[in-house]
């Protein structure tokens, strides 16, 4: 499974990933797929420890991406079913999807926000990205 992004922009992930390497990594993910796939692989096949937070929304495709990391005890794909597997949700505030990475108390290395609501999943960001994080 391929992330559903231009080639550039896929290296310029995994140089970022790259450059924090040398501890263990905490990743976060908001809107899992492709790329939740493509980068623990990489992760895996540069021996670069990591801890990968995914949070999904749609059901049917948290089922799908969670086959293909099911293998994988440092990915962990967190679902909250918004009952509305609609593109635009004006009406769902998902305020558990957005707000349940903070209540884990920790400080993410690389936060990569691809999912619903994401002006809402950046301010959130901001507040728990490690000071020499990425947030992309």
């Amino acid at each position: 499974m391929k992330p559903l992004m231009f080639d550039g922009e896929i290296r310029a992930l995994e140089r970022a990933l790259l450059s924090l390497s040398g501890r263990p990594l905490r990743v976060l993910e908001w809107g899992s797929g492709g790329s939740t796939v493509h980068f623990t692989r990489f992760l895996r096949e540069h021996n670069i420890p990591y801890e990968w937070t995914s949070i999904e929304y749609n059901k049917n495709w948290f089922e799908r991406v969670n086959v293909e990391v099911a293998d994988d005890p440092h990915t962990k794909l967190v679902l909250f079913d918004s009952g509305n597997n609609n593109i635009l949700q004006p009406d769902n505030t998902m305020d558990e999807y957005v707000n349940y990475p903070a209540a884990l108390g920790k400080k993410f290395d690389f936060i990569l926000v691809d999912g619903r609501k994401r002006r809402r999943c950046l301010l959130t960001a901001k507040e728990i990205v490690s000071p020499h994080g990425f947030v992309f």
